[in-house]
C-alpha cells in the first residue's frame, strides 16, 4: 500500500565535512530535496489515515518522521544562520503546529473519531500552517551549477511524484475533486522538472531500466486519470479498487526501481562533474602555487640583486667619501702651501724692496761723494793754478789716472 519511498538520507553522512563550496551547495541542495520530500510523506501519510481510517499510514508516518528530523537538523548545522531569523521562527513554530495536529488525528482515529480527524487536517487552519512552512523552506536557495540542477531537479521529481501519486489517492479516498485540481496544478511541474533533468543529463535516461520506467509511469498516470473519471462519476469504490489495487502497487514498484536506478545514474553523473571539477580546482591550485613559487624565487633573485646594487651603492659612496675626504686635505695643503708661498713672495718683495731702498741710498751716496769730489777737484786746480790747460803731474796721473779712470771709479762705486 505505502509503495517505496526514493531517497539517499544515508548518502549524505558520507560528507563529514564540506571542502568546496561547490560540495557545500550540493549537499544543501540534497537536503532540501529530502526535507521536502519527507514533509510530503508526513502529510499524505496523516491525511491518508484520516481518509480511510486505515492505521497503516501512521505506521508510514513513524518510520519517516525521525529521518525528516534528521534531515532538518543536518540543514541546521550547514546552515545555521538560516534558521536564525524570523520566518526561520515563524517556520519552526508552523512545523510544531502540523505535527500537533497531526497527532491529535492519528489519536481521534484510533479512537474511531475518524470524522473529527478529517475535519482537522482539512482545516484553514492546517493549511495555513503547511503554507507558512513550505514558505520557510525557500531559504534553501543558493546559485546552481549543472550538479546542483540535477540534484535539485532528482529532489523536485521524486517530490512531485509523491504529491500526485498520494493526490489521486486522496481523490478516491475521499470523493473529493479538489485533489484532482491539485493533482493537475502539479502534473505539468513534473514533466517540466523530467525534461529538464534529461536535457541536462541526456546519458542518464537511455538504459533499458529508464524504458521500464518511463513505461510504468505512463501505466500509472493512466490509472489515475480513471480513477478521476470514476470519482467524477461517482464510483468512488471503483475508483478505489484501482489505486489501490496489486497492479498499480506493482507499477508504482516498477517506477520506484526506476527511479531509484536513475538516481544512481544521476550520482554517477554528479561524481564525475565533481571530480573533473576538483580536478580543476586541483589545477587552478597547482597554476596558482607555481605562480607563487616562481614569484618567490623572482623576489629572492631581486633581493639578491638589490642587496648586491646597494653594497656596490655603498662602496661608491665610500670611495667617492673618501677621494672627497682627500681632495679636501689637497685643497687644505695647497691652500696652506698658497698661503705659506704668498708669505715668502711678501717677505721676498719686503727684502727686495729693503735692498733697492739700500742701493738708492747707497747710490745717492755714491753720487753726492762724487759730486762733491768733483766739486772739490775743480776747485783745487782752480786754487793751484791749474786749469783748462794744466796737466796733472805724474803723482796725480797716478793717484787719479785720467777722466776716464775717474768715471770708471764712479761707475765701480755704484755698482
Amino acid at each position: 500500500m505505502c509503495g517505496t519511498d526514493i531517497f539517499e538520507l544515508d548518502r549524505v553522512d558520507s560528507y563529514e565535512e564540506t571542502k568546496t563550496t561547490k560540495e557545500w551547495n550540493y549537499k544543501i541542495t540534497e537536503l532540501r530535496g529530502i526535507i521536502i520530500h519527507l514533509d510530503e510523506v508526513l502529510t499524505m501519510s496523516a491525511l491518508m489515515a484520516t481518509a480511510t481510517g486505515d492505521l497503516r499510514w501512521e505506521k508510514r508516518y513513524r518510520n519517516f518522521e525521525p529521518e525528516l528530523d534528521v534531515a532538518i537538523k543536518k540543514a541546521m548545522k550547514l546552515v545555521p544562520e538560516a534558521y536564525n531569523d524570523e520566518a526561520a521562527a515563524q517556520t519552526d513554530a508552523a512545523n510544531i503546529k502540523l505535527v500537533t495536529m497531526e497527532n491529535q488525528a492519528f489519536d481521534l482515529v484510533r479512537q474511531g473519531r475518524v470524522d473529527e480527524a478529517r475535519v482537522l487536517l482539512f482545516s484553514d487552519e492546517y493549511e495555513r500552517q503547511k503554507l507558512i512552512y513550505v514558505q520557510g523552506m525557500t531559504k534553501f536557495t543558493m546559485h546552481r551549477d549543472i550538479t546542483i540542477q540535477l540534484k535539485e531537479l532528482l529532489g523536485i521529481i521524486i517530490h512531485l511524484d509523491e504529491v500526485l501519486t498520494m493526490s489521486a489517492r486522496m481523490a478516491t479516498a475521499t470523493g473529493d475533486l479538489r485533489w484532482e485540481k491539485r493533482y493537475r496544478s502539479f502534473e505539468p511541474e513534473l514533466d517540466v522538472a523530467i525534461k529538464k533533468a534529461m536535457k541536462l543529463a541526456p546519458e542518464a535516461y537511455n538504459d533499458e531500466a529508464v524504458v521500464q520506467t518511463d513505461a510504468a509511469n505512463i501505466k500509472l498516470v493512466t490509472m489515475e486519470n480513471q480513477a478521476f473519471d470514476l470519482v467524477r462519476q461517482g464510483r468512488v469504490d471503483e475508483a478505489k479498487a484501482i489505486l489501490f489495487g496489486d497492479q498499480y502497487e506493482t507499477q508504482k514498484r516498477i517506477y520506484a526501481k526506476g527511479m531509484t536506478n536513475l538516481t544512481a545514474n544521476l550520482s554517477k553523473i554528479i561524481a564525475a562533474e565533481l571530480k573533473r571539477e576538483q580536478h580543476r580546482q586541483f589545477l587552478y591550485i597547482s597554476i596558482v602555487v607555481l605562480l607563487i613559487l616562481f614569484l618567490f624565487i623572482s623576489l629572492f633573485f631581486m633581493f639578491g640583486a638589490v642587496r648586491k646594487w646597494h653594497g656596490s651603492l655603498t662602496s661608491s659612496n665610500r670611495i667617492q667619501s673618501e677621494r672627497s675626504k682627500e681632495l679636501a686635505d689637497y685643497n687644505k695643503s695647497l691652500d696652506e702651501k698658497v698661503v705659506e708661498r704668498t708669505a715668502e713672495l711678501a717677505e721676498a718683495n719686503r727684502e727686495a724692496l729693503k735692498s733697492k731702498k739700500e742701493a738708492e741710498a747707497a747710490s745717492r751716496a755714491k753720487s753726492e761723494f762724487l759730486a762733491n769730489m768733483s766739486h772739490a777737484h775743480e776747485r783745487d786746480h782752480r786754487h793751484d793754478g791749474t786749469g783748462p790747460g794744466y796737466r796733472p803731474d805724474r803723482r796725480s796721473a797716478e793717484l787719479f789716472g785720467n777722466g776716464k779712470d775717474v768715471s770708471r771709479y764712479a761707475t765701480d762705486t755704484d755698482q
